[in-house]
């Protein structure tokens, strides 16, 4: 069947919209390097539009470098070898392509561009005074607000003024890191963690110290022992959905923790970006058990959408002017135009519809990820896009991924989260939203079924 976009219901010309759709199926898969696009006549006949409209837009996706046309060819979608003295857009490698991606982020959201397209233009529009003028290095007080608001959703009420705008969590772990530590200083953090904080500290000469962890986080007296082994005076948590292992720490232990950190003086980095689309049913942010000691880090790319690379970060005055400095001196300030339209959907409730359809699609995906995975060792949450399977005796992860690989599924191996690399690693991390949708990943979950019910690799005999 050939490719038709579904454009009735978008606002705007149709030529946009169309273009708009073709750039929307490159992205997505549908439409592959190489892949022909429909006549414009037949196309224009299928959409109810004028043949001229179809030329305008596929014009239009050339001039993006989209797409290639000769005249009694076609027009096909560009390939990695059509790439003009102008530097023309380069796409995925065919190997690539054929692969379905259980390892980035995407929105399960079904229809999320259109939404995102109607706030960005609705609320762009209230930009016009933001968007001549660098913001303030923490952000305009109205996106400011508009970050207290999203971030009191988790259980922890801070003042505009104890709030700062940054390009997304990863950027507000690094200013935490930059500001709180200098070479050869020591962050405690979880044995198993998130993989972006371990680049954050080898770029910056800090040494990451393991924790033992649990089913319900990081273990309170093992933390207080590494407070006393390291004397690190920081420490780096994901206290809700933790990311890879989706573990939630029960309030108690939060209590636990934050006390412990008081009595050491050990200051808490809170990364609570995975568990942003959450609200009401989860405990309340560590950080709101230790106010004066404690940075916490949230973002807007999981719950509402990956494209507003924006976040917010909260502390208490002594730290936020360090923390300030250290933002400003990696970017000066976050995008005003992102972070109004953001404060726009934050206002008028859209980000948390969002956040909830964005949960819910999740909640399906979890059902039947651990419906199909039933009988293996697997931690899992209804509100996290992924999940952490142990694998059979056997198989060390990395020989496990490069054989999903093989048979067209990518997934994590453990390793990438290990602050001690030199352990023996057998689980993987397993993203619930690819690209393709729930056929996709009905599919791709089947496929590592078959490989762990079959015998790992055998090693190579040494004579």
């Amino acid at each position: 069947m050939e490719w038709t976009p579904k454009i009735s219901k978008a606002d705007g010309p149709r030529y946009l919209a169309l273009a708009g759709a073709i750039a929307h199926a490159i992205d997505n898969g549908e439409l592959s390097p190489g892949a022909q696009l429909p006549p414009q006549r037949d196309l224009a006949e299928r959409l109810g539009v004028t043949v001229g409209t179809v030329g305008r837009a596929y014009a239009l996706a050339k001039s993006r470098r989209l797409v290639t046309g000769e005249v009694g060819r076609g027009t096909f979608v560009c390939s990695a070898d059509d790439v003009d003295s102008q530097g023309g857009r380069v796409m995925p490698k065919p190997a690539e392509r054929d692969t379905i991606d259980l390892v980035c982020y995407r929105s399960p959201v079904p229809g999320l561009g259109d939404l995102v397209a109607q706030s960005v233009a609705r609320f762009g529009e209230e930009s016009n005074r933001h968007v001549n003028a660098y913001a303030p290095d923490n952000g305009f007080l109205t996106h400011r607000i508009a970050g207290a608001t999203w971030i009191a959703r988790a259980g922890l009420s801070v003042g505009p003024e104890q709030v700062m705008v940054v390009n997304g969590a990863q950027q507000g772990i690094t200013a935490a890191v930059m500001a709180l530590c200098r070479a050869g200083d020591t962050i405690l953090t979880e044995a198993v963690t998130y993989s972006g904080l371990r680049a954050i500290t080898w770029l910056h000469g800090v040494q990451l110290h393991g924790v033992g962890v649990d089913p319900h986080g990081m273990v309170p007296a093992e933390f207080d022992a590494a407070c006393v082994e390291t004397g690190a005076r920081v420490a780096y948590v994901q206290p809700t959905l933790h990311n890879p292992t989706t573990a939630t720490m029960p309030t108690a232990r939060r209590k636990q923790i934050a006390e412990i950190a008081r009595k050491r003086g050990v200051v808490m980095i809170e990364d609570d970006a995975g568990a942003s689309a959450l609200h009401g049913n989860r405990p309340p942010a560590l950080s709101s058990f230790l106010p004066d000691q404690s940075c916490y880090i949230t973002s807007v790319s999981k719950s509402i959408s990956p494209s507003f690379r924006l976040g917010y970060v909260a502390c208490t005055p002594h730290l936020y002017e360090r923390l300030s400095s250290a933002f400003q001196a990696m970017s000066l300030a976050a995008s005003p135009l992102i972070a109004q339209v953001v404060a726009g959907m934050i206002g008028d409730g859209s980000a948390e519809q969002i956040a909830k359809r964005t949960v819910d699609e999740l909640s399906r995906r979890q059902r039947l990820a651990v419906e199909l995975l039933k009988g293996f060792e697997v931690m899992s949450d209804p509100s996290a896009s992924f999940l952490w399977l142990t694998l059979p005796s056997g198989w060390d992860s990395g020989e496990f991924v490069a054989e999903a690989k093989r048979r067209g599924v990518s997934v994590v191996s453990s390793v990438h989260f290990a602050v001690d690399r030199s352990l023996r690693s057998r689980a993987i991390r397993i993203r619930l939203c690819p690209k393709v949708g729930p056929d996709a990943l009905k599919t791709a979950l089947g496929t590592i079924v078959s490989i762990m019910r079959s015998n790992p690799p055998l090693n190579a005999t040494v004579i």
